[in-house]
């Protein structure tokens, strides 16, 4: 009699299991807040050192109302927007170029990089940043958005690239999603408003 021998089923890796946890847990969480510290506590499980979450501002809107979250530091924030390094940074420049992610790595070492650009990098190195992942986001009506991850001395391999484009999508989902819910909480019609709806 054959005895067919049975598949062995190969566990997951950990990323690829704890990448999933943490998507699977993202519907769960209803603040702006509680996703943004669930991404950092992920990111920083990986060994980067924070995160920040953009949608490209639309006509009329302020700069300020797109960051969905970041928790890069405070000191670095500020110095970026008193420098104006959005005009100079070879990550934003890259976003005009490709659709698919990438790692810090893969403009520095494509071309060589002006002298403004290369102020960026020294100012990022200053606050312990000398590699991220970043990942362009496009949604149904064509805005755009991103996330970008950086830290220190990180290799940004082919497998931690799966599991940050993964996690990325589905947290700016997620924070786009619990912000416009937050947005409609806030309005408050009068009675008589109500009765015209009505």
């Amino acid at each position: 009699m054959f005895v067919s021998k049975p598949t062995a089923i190969q566990p997951a890796r950990p990323l690829e299991q704890s990448t999933l946890e943490f998507v699977s847990t993202l519907e769960r969480l209803s603040g702006i807040n509680q996703v943004g510290k669930a991404f950092h506590d992920f990111v920083a499980s990986l060994g980067f050192s924070n995160a920040a979450c953009i949608t490209l501002p639309e006509a009329g809107t302020l700069v300020a109302d797109s960051v969905l979250m970041n928790s890069r530091p405070d000191e670095w924030s500020s110095e970026y927007m008193a420098r104006d390094c959005v005009r100079t940074d070879p990550m934003v420049h890259e976003l005009f170029r490709t659709y698919h992610p990438f790692a810090w790595s893969d403009v520095t070492d494509a071309r060589p990089l002006s002298k403004r650009e290369q102020s960026v990098m020294a100012l990022a190195s200053d606050f312990q940043m000398d590699c991220g992942f970043v990942v362009p986001i496009f949604d149904t009506s064509g805005n755009t958005g991103l996330i970008s991850i950086a830290g220190l001395g990180i290799c940004v391999d082919e497998q931690l690239r799966g599991a940050l484009t993964l996690a990325s999508t589905y947290v700016h989902n997620r924070l786009c999603t619990v912000k416009r819910k937050e947005r409609e909480d806030d309005v408050h019609l009068t009675a008589r408003e109500m009765e015209c709806l009505n």
